[in-house]
């Protein structure tokens, strides 16, 4: 008699996913690729793509139980994130217009950053959906918050990073 696998296949875990995640993956390649393209936009525009993922990433890691180890792997992955934004901020220039707007050079990171954000998370929640086990697993919750902390952080530092000097006091 052949042996059953309990390990979901690809078309498995594709149809037992959610429906409303596919158009939050769809907008969020979007507006990924659209940051590859020069542009001019507000303030607020510019910042609430990665204001958003930030918030997401801790409402997720806060939603599955923040541990001490989750906390710390948090924490760690925000530095390095910050450090890592601001060290690669200043190869992407933005400029302050006159009337308030920003002109911001396109650029390939912020849509690697989604992407990756997009993978760790839908893989996340498919490893927790699998093996429920792993939301206590020391390891998977260092790593998962590590990763949370740090893709988010750098997207948010380096867009703030980029901004004109003095911008922030300005505003």
């Amino acid at each position: 008699m052949p042996s059953q696998s309990t390990t979901p296949g690809l078309l498995d875990i594709v149809t037992h996913t959610p429906l409303w995640v596919w158009p939050l993956i769809a907008y969020a390649l979007y507006a990924g690729w659209a940051r590859t393209r020069d542009r001019i936009v507000s303030p607020a525009r510019l910042l609430a793509l990665p204001v958003i993922l930030v918030l997401l990433d801790v409402f997720e890691l806060v939603r599955h139980g923040l541990s001490a180890f989750g906390a710390a792997g948090l924490a760690f992955g925000i530095a390095a994130g910050t450090l890592a934004g601001l060290a690669v901020a200043r190869h992407t220039p933005t400029w302050a217009l006159p009337d308030g707007r920003l002109a911001v050079k396109g650029h390939w990171l912020p849509f690697a950053i989604v992407v990756a954000i997009v993978v760790v998370s839908y893989a996340r929640g498919v490893a927790l959906g699998v093996a429920p086990a792993l939301a206590a697993d020391t390891r998977f919750v260092i790593a998962n918050a590590m990763l949370a902390g740090l893709l988010p952080a750098l997207m948010l530092a380096r867009t703030l990073g980029s901004l004109p000097r003095g911008y922030l006091r300005m505003a």
